[in-house]
């Protein structure tokens, strides 16, 4: 894995925040004029980006004195781009972050609040009296700091501090309290404290993302588009915003902001090309893909109306990138390839009891990755440093094939047990998609006393089909390849509950169709 070379002043790596704050200041000094954020509603040059991140270290670093050097501060902010300037601020300070998401009930707040030890809640409006924070003192820009513990007035003196100069490789090596938060479907967070090596070991990788301005809707209340966003912008690339999800919208906005990357999901392909939108996007627009799964069929109508264009990355919010299919390869597989391994990554198999099918290589993955950065300073030469990350189980269904390619077959929380026999949604799913009077199937495994989960699915039909004969035939074509694995019903729906992020929502399915 090539890295970048930094030369290092030695007065800056006294703290790890200092020194992300002077890695990010050199990667956009040299484009100070030119855009950070482009949208329709606001440009920033990457100079006013740097000060206005300048100005939240300024006013949290005092904060995190006051309560022991290093709280952790849970932001319960809106979906703006200040959320996204107070993350990175909090990001340079050396500060622990996670968010607190809007929609939560209060009693899940309060167990997040006190599973994660949060001291500091950064909210731009008012916190449920029942979770007993204090409003200590308005920040900026509408933010407000909420405590519950009395803050030690003293400011405490870090070991980093204090350290001297002779140390500087020690420094380097020990982790900050900077932590990467991952949205799941029910936009609940995990928390992952990682060094600050990890943060900037990910942040010298060139190709994620790929283009100097790239085009994205961005979440900032999960923790994987605020990672991205956060990426991009620490990178010096542009971040160019789309404020909906329109294809037509994004067709214009990657023109005027003459974007050269985009991210996509299975949702935003599948539109575009149903309704034949493909001539409206710039022809030298790369599309990426950060989905785990994008269908063959899906993959290969794209590739006939756009040609390779197409990059899938198999990665997580936790570790980033893990593996690529580049363009080229994209065909290769009928199955949802993702590619190979990067040179740093590896995985491991669950044990073989908890397979899918014996007889294949399909396993839970457990993650290993390792991250090397090396650094140059100009009187001690150079220091190569390695962090890793052990044992990351992402809770993904991946196979093996024989050229050491890698696919995704599903979610390994997604996978149910049906009489003794556990079942993957997208092998229903594969089936049913394939039926040419159907434009979008989610399977799932329905709530049963007697059985525990039964497999069943709806449909999304397209235009003029009738549904009741029509989702007959369909389970019959399923019991056909499938025997008793296939769903029990097959319902038609008008629109399929998503999250935000556009994944299907299997659990809410589930739920809604409980069996006595």
């Amino acid at each position: 894995m090539s890295v970048e070379c930094l030369e290092l002043p030695i007065e800056s790596v006294r703290h790890p925040g200092q020194f992300l704050a002077w890695q990010f200041h050199q990667q956009l000094g040299e484009a100070s004029s030119a855009e950070a954020i482009w949208s329709t509603q606001q440009v920033l040059t990457h100079g006013e980006l740097r000060q206005r991140t300048a100005a939240w270290v300024a006013c949290l670093a005092p904060l995190g004195e006051r309560y022991g050097g290093s709280p952790v501060c849970g932001v319960y902010a809106g979906d703006t781009y200040e959320n996204l300037f107070l993350g990175i601020g909090l990001l340079l300070a050396g500060l622990t972050q996670t968010i607190l998401p809007l929609h939560s009930p209060e009693e899940e707040l309060r167990r997040l609040i006190e599973s994660y030890g949060v001291d500091l809640v950064l909210a731009d409006r008012p916190l449920p009296e029942s979770l007993e924070f204090g409003r200590i003192t308005v920040l900026r820009d509408g933010i407000h700091a909420w405590g519950r513990h009395t803050p030690n007035h003293a400011p405490t003196v870090s070991a980093t501090a204090t350290a001297g100069c002779a140390d500087w490789g020690t420094l380097l090596a020990r982790p900050a309290h900077l932590t990467l938060t991952s949205g799941t479907t029910t936009g609940i967070p995990r928390v992952n404290r990682v060094s600050f090596l990890s943060v900037l070991a990910s942040l010298q990788r060139s190709n994620w993302p790929t283009g100097g301005r790239t085009l994205a809707s961005l979440s900032l209340q999960y923790g994987s588009g605020r990672l991205w966003a956060m990426r991009i912008l620490l990178s010096g690339a542009t971040l160019c915003v789309n404020p909906g999800f329109s294809p037509r919208q994004l067709a214009s906005l990657a023109g005027r902001a003459e974007a050269d990357a985009m991210g996509v999901g299975n949702p935003f392909l599948l539109r575009i090309l149903e309704e034949n939108l493909g001539s409206l996007f710039p022809s030298g627009l790369i599309f990426i893909s950060g989905s785990d799964r994008v269908p063959a069929p899906l993959r290969r109508r794209f590739q006939q109306t756009f040609g390779p264009r197409l990059t899938i990355f198999y990665a997580t919010s936790q570790t980033g990138p893990l593996t690529r299919l580049p363009p080229e390869e994209l065909l290769e597989h009928d199955g949802e390839g993702i590619g190979r391994l990067l040179p740093n990554v590896a995985f491991d198999w669950l044990e073989p009891e908890e397979k899918l099918q014996r007889d294949q290589e399909i396993a839970e993955v457990v993650v290993h990755k390792q991250w090397v950065v090396r650094m140059h300073h100009r009187t001690q030469g150079d220091l190569q440093f390695s962090e890793s990350v052990k044992a990351f189980r992402p809770g993904d269904l991946l196979r093996r094939w024989p050229d050491r390619s890698f696919s995704f077959v599903g979610r390994a929380n997604d996978v149910f047990l049906f009489r003794s026999v556990l079942i993957s949604p997208h092998e229903i799913e594969d089936l049913l998609n394939a039926a040419p009077t159907v434009r979008e199937a989610v399977a799932f495994g329905a709530h049963s006393s007697v059985y525990g989960a039964v497999p069943m699915a709806v449909v999304r039909l397209r235009e003029g089909v009738d549904p009741g004969p029509e989702c007959q035939r369909l389970r019959r074509v399923c019991q056909a390849a499938m025997g008793f694995r296939a769903p029990k019903l097959i319902r038609p729906l008008e629109e399929i509950p998503r999250t935000s992020t556009g994944k299907p929502l299997r659990r809410l399915l589930a739920e809604r169709y409980a069996l006595a």
